[in-house]
């Protein structure tokens, strides 16, 4: 989710002044208003991002609906009752409540010391249904007299609770467990009535009762009948009843939920949700909301959508979404990856601003079908999330994980890949038939466009993910560093571990093993090595990551070779086999060969050969000098190509610059193991020099003329003689052999013999 813009805060209501001094430090302007009509407050409304308000005010659906700009409804209080919030939930608008609690008696009347014998806390089970904010701070504070704490809560996870000093349980075992109960969670389908003559009847004889939630979570017909029949031994009620026997019976402590009627509550109420709404645009709330693992699945959700999205071609893209997720990891995420998989499908359609707070409703209201399950952690180390949509055109499939912290595609409609495809980044996918050329086709029409069309990121996965991240916050922080690297143009410094680097380059193990004393809380000047590309060594030592691009694979993989990063040296060479192509192989061979990179040396070679006569027509080809020209045509395996072809090449070569290239043509037919008269050769090019060498045809029939009889054919319309005649220094044909150039045809044709 984008980051949210809130630039203007309207308060409805009476807060404290400390509210108003928060947004406003942190840029926000403010204006208050307070007793407005509904109608004030619509035509108000319009103006602003948030809106502040306590009980009095009625956030209704028309209120929302008026608001063309509102982001944030924050509830300085307990609970949003005053609040539409499917309304809001609609327009994607946050609603927030923060507010400590307070109570106030609502009996008045003489104090009985005998009716009111109380028992300790000390030894007692207090049962906390509700492990949120407000369920965690009873837990801490009855914890301090000496109670035992159990709970139920369907959201916090119980390692988490345990942390706190809460153990979770099935609500039909905590029951019977607790001398005390209270409660914390919303009002809903699902607790409504919570407490009942049932759930009762399951309670220690004298159990007692504290609900500071909301009104209707506990039975009050059930909790009297409790009451008198003393099953229930007493009950404290932020809630006012609605019967009033319960106000009236002697074992009933009842305040009229007043929440935060204290001054100093007041305060804390007005700074909370202040703090609440410049969390928010500070990007802070769903950070809190979810963990660093959440932010990468919900990455996963989205996507997975948005790749789905892509393959449908109707204009109605989809009716039906299924979603699996598999893996321990995955147990607790299906709630949140649904809806960031939703997002990723109806992002970008008309009208439609999807995000995790909305994404349901509107999918709900384009009567798309949303189903989702979680199954088995079976073959799913990582955690999987597989995505199926129904659209008018077909169906569609992909499933995909999280590795290394990055969002990966594993499978898409029945294509497997074996490389698990990065989620980042622009992508770009095609069906084929296999074929060798097609990628580096591809590629060479796509960098035409001048864009970085590769992003490789490498993820070597040496060491747990866990690990790796203690690392990193190890470097982050600056803990225990005992080496520095400076990089010998910028100066830049990177502190690290000497462990580190070592386990990662043999440069600096062999460095650290003969001179670990000697360099101890040194620094290590790198000279030649660029900085962006120091930096993203140092970075792949404590992630095990790093990004490889078009612009700086070469770079990055010189300072490797340097430093001896073997693992990035070689994903840097399997990055560029995937960009060889006729045009830049021979640079890709020279470059392998420098820094004996044999793979892509190899994949050079191997386009070089199955593509020479292309090869011959590139202008790196005819840029070569003469040891490369020489070291490219004595190659023993271009010997696979017919002699024309290789012959072909010595004359484009040749004739590219002639005057300073003539003198190797002999050297060069050697190479090729073609069988030359060289003093004819020799002369011939002396001779008519001047005249017609600047042709490449004219030059290949003079070196044809100069080939042994004995060589291999290289022409079919030129047959060679082996009856030379010497005269005035100059070799002569036979007139019986004699050829004349036939413009026509455009080759040489034998010159017919007369009686």
């Amino acid at each position: 989710m984008a980051p949210i813009s809130i630039k203007t805060i309207l308060i409805s209501e009476s807060v404290d002044p400390r509210c108003r001094k928060i947004l406003e430090e942190n840029g926000i302007r403010v204006t208050e208003k307070q007793n407005m009509k509904k109608d004030e407050l619509i035509a108000e409304i319009k103006e602003y991002d948030g809106l502040v308000v306590r009980s009095a005010t009625k956030v209704t659906a028309d209120v929302i609906d008026a608001s063309a700009n509102l982001k944030i409804i924050g509830r300085a209080g307990t609970g949003v009752d005053n609040v539409d919030v499917d309304a809001a939930t609609r327009k994607g608008i946050i609603v927030m409540k923060n507010v400590p609690q307070a109570a106030m008696s609502m009996k008045q009347g003489n104090w009985d010391r005998k009716k009111f014998m109380g028992t300790e806390l000390y030894g007692k089970v207090l049962g906390i249904v509700g492990l949120g904010r407000i369920g965690k701070e009873v837990a801490s504070r009855m914890q301090s007299f000496g109670m035992k704490t159990v709970g139920y809560d369907p959201i916090t996870p119980p390692e988490v609770s345990a942390s706190w000093g809460v153990e979770q349980m099935h609500l039909e075992q905590l029951w019977p467990q607790c001398d005390y109960i209270t409660v914390h969670t919303p009002l809903m389908a699902s607790t409504v009535g919570l407490l009942n003559d049932e759930t009762f009847a399951k309670c220690k004889k004298g159990v007692k009762v504290v609900n500071c939630a909301r009104g209707g979570i506990i039975d009050e017909d059930a909790l009297l009948r409790a009451l008198e029949s003393g099953q229930c031994g007493g009950a404290g009620l932020d809630e006012p009843p609605t019967n009033r026997s319960l106000v009236e019976h002697p074992n009933v402590i009842s305040c009229p939920h007043l929440g935060a009627s204290t001054k100093e509550a007041q305060a804390r109420c007005g700074e909370d949700i202040a703090m609440q709404i410049v969390d928010m645009v500070n990007a802070q709330v769903l950070a809190n909301t979810f963990s660093q693992e959440s932010h990468q699945l919900i990455k996963l959700g989205e996507a997975i959508g948005a790749v789905l999205k892509a393959c449908t071609t109707s204009k109605k893209p989809f009716t039906q979404v299924h979603i699996t997720t598999q893996g321990d990891c995955m147990k607790t995420s299906t709630g949140f990856v649904t809806s960031a998989v939703l997002v990723g499908l109806l992002n970008h359609e008309s009208g439609c601003c999807p995000n995790l707070i909305n994404v349901l409703s509107l999918a709900k209201e384009s009567a798309i079908m949303v189903e989702h399950h979680h199954c088995g952690s079976e073959g799913a180390p990582h955690g999987v999330c597989k995505v199926e949509i129904e659209a008018t055109d077909g169906s569609y499939k992909a499933s995909g994980s999280v590795q290394g912290g990055v969002p990966v595609l594993l499978e898409l409609s029945g294509t497997v890949f074996r490389q698990p495809v990065s989620l980042t980044g622009n992508l770009l996918f095609f069906r084929s038939s296999a074929s060798p050329q097609l990628l580096s086709s591809v590629a060479g029409t796509m960098s035409h466009k001048q864009s970085e069309i590769y992003t490789y990121d490498f993820c070597d996965e040496d060491h747990p993910a866990e690990l790796l991240d203690a690392l990193r916050n190890f470097y982050i922080s600056g803990l225990f560093t005992d080496v520095s690297l400076q990089c010998g143009e910028s100066g830049q410094v990177f502190h690290c571990h000497k462990a580190m680097l070592s386990a990662r380059s043999l440069y600096f193990k062999v460095m650290f093993t003969a001179d670990m004393r000697e360099r101890s809380n040194s620094v290590i000047k790198l000279r030649g090595v660029d900085c962006g590309v120091l930096g993203a060594l140092v970075n792949y030592v404590y992630t095990a990551r790093v990004c490889i691009k078009e612009s700086n694979v070469q770079s990055l993989l010189e300072a490797a070779d340097l430093l001896q990063f073997i693992s990035v040296k070689q994903a840097c060479e399997e990055f560029l086999i995937r960009l060889l192509d006729v045009d830049n192989c021979l640079g890709m061979h020279t470059f392998a060969q420098l820094h004996l990179c044999s793979v892509l040396e190899r994949e050079a070679r191997r386009v070089m050969l199955s593509r020479f006569p292309e090869l011959i027509e590139q202008e790196e080809f005819l840029q070569l000098d003469h040891e490369n020209m020489r070291s490219v045509l004595a190659a023993q395996s271009l010997t696979m190509q017919k002699d024309e072809v290789r012959l072909d090449a010595v004359v484009k070569w040749v004739t590219h610059d002639l005057d300073n290239r003539v003198h190797h043509a002999a050297d060069l037919l050697h190479s090729i193991q073609l069988e030359l008269d060289e003093i004819y050769l020799k002369a011939s090019l002396e001779v008519h020099r001047q005249r017609f060498l600047s042709s490449e045809g004219k030059l290949k029939s003079v070196i044809i003329q100069a080939l042994r009889s004995n060589d291999k054919e290289v022409s079919a319309s030129r047959k060679m003689s082996s009856s030379m005649y010497i005269i005035g220094g100059y070799y002569w044909h036979p007139l019986s052999e004699v050829h004349i150039w036939d413009p026509i045809s455009n080759k040489w044709v034998l010159r017919e013999r007369h009686a």
